[in-house]
């Protein structure tokens, strides 16, 4: 059993008809989150909609937010990162050796649902630098990125400042 937290947010995502679904929870904000609340507020949802799922996210603060969504609704597949955020997801790093003097370089990538490095490509660079750049680049792994429960795709961009 987990702590007890209170509610601060229920979203819905991908519902057409929330307003309906959402007069029938037994869960309110500002209810104080325990398993069998969590535990109707599933079975109310399953009830309401075949596949309809539940999502339960505890923050530290004591506070959880409830995201009520279809599955098979059209989830985006790949979301662009800014380059910063991006990088804050980075698990693992081989540096790039680049050749003496080189100039700067600025890669696209593409991370897949599992954190590889799945394509990249160049955007500005000298071609030496810009390969030294891609190979270590497809060596790198970052977090995966999820969305609402589900793991997407990256795309995003990589820079190494010249020398």
């Amino acid at each position: 059993m987990q702590e007890p937290c209170t509610v601060n947010q229920i979203a819905f995502q991908w519902i057409p008809d929330f307003d309906q679904l959402a007069s029938q929870l037994p869960i309110h904000r500002g209810d104080i989150l325990t398993d069998e609340l969590v535990r109707q507020t599933a079975e109310t949802v399953r009830e309401f909609g075949e596949g309809l799922q539940v999502q339960v996210n505890r923050g530290p603060d004591g506070r959880a937010n409830i995201i009520v969504y279809d599955p098979q609704a059209a989830w985006p597949q790949r979301i662009k990162i800014e380059p910063a955020v991006q990088a804050a997801m980075l698990m693992a790093k081989t540096p790039p050796v680049l050749p003496p003097q080189a100039g700067a370089v600025r890669l696209s990538i593409i991370v897949g649902r599992d954190g590889t490095v799945w394509q990249t490509s160049p955007l500005t660079g000298a071609d030496e630098s810009v390969a030294a750049a891609m190979e270590a680049v497809k060596q790198w792994k970052y977090r995966p990125t999820v969305l609402n429960g589900v793991p997407v795709e990256i795309q995003s961009t990589v820079e190494f400042p010249g020398e």
